[in-house]
């Protein structure tokens, strides 16, 4: 893999003394690290880490109900949240609105289907924009900000999103338009990390 970077969500649950750790890898024909670490990458090779870099942070308890909204490979971030929750009285309701074209793009579906099923508190809603036959799905078409229950509006839930800027940037003023605070509203965008400028 060389000197490339890349930025990966961790998956799996937060524990305080983990074994070990998951990631969402997204494999890319012809990507050097994605294909690097499907094919090549072995059991006892070195690879340099940094720290997490996440710009929000998921409440496990909180008065106020949560949403969710993921685009495609943006399900990513909100794994380990979910993983982590056990789905009792103390937590939050909350609704994950997940968009992607069709299933064959739909990564995490069968393990998103076993969470709602642990989770008594978690609402998965699926959206796909480009119907196949033999889909599963709640919602043909993208998700929108009308998607979103109005009870979820009234009761001041938080917003969390990670998708493409287009849908984060529309989804955004739309909610605004709702009238939701902006401070409730928080976005994750994946951006691997700049290349370290060396002096000459």
């Amino acid at each position: 893999m060389g000197d490339a970077i890349r930025s990966y969500s961790l998956t799996g649950a937060a524990v305080a003394s983990p074994d070990g750790y998951d990631i969402g890898v997204r494999h890319i024909e012809g990507g050097q690290v994605s294909t690097a670490i499907r094919h090549a990458l072995a059991p006892g090779d070195v690879v340099e880490l940094q720290s997490p870099k996440g710009g929000f942070v998921l409440p496990l308890r909180n008065e106020f109900p949560v949403v969710l909204i993921a685009g495609g490979i943006g399900i990513t971030p909100f794994l380990s949240y979910l993983e982590t929750l056990e789905g009792n009285a103390g937590q939050p309701r909350i609704a994950l609105h997940y968009g992607c074209r069709d299933d064959r793009s739909r990564p995490f579906q069968n393990r998103l289907e076993a969470l709602q099923q642990r989770l008594p508190n978690l609402t998965l809603v699926t959206h796909l924009s480009r119907l196949q036959s033999g889909d599963r799905f709640d919602r043909p078409g993208q998700f929108t900000v009308s998607d979103i229950d109005p009870e979820l509006l009234r009761k001041r839930a938080r917003f969390y999103m990670c998708a493409s800027d287009a849908m984060m940037e529309e989804v955004n003023a739309g909610l605004e338009a709702c009238g939701v605070p902006a401070f409730e509203i928080f976005g994750e965008r994946f951006r691997s990390p700049a290349p370290p400028v060396l002096d000459a």
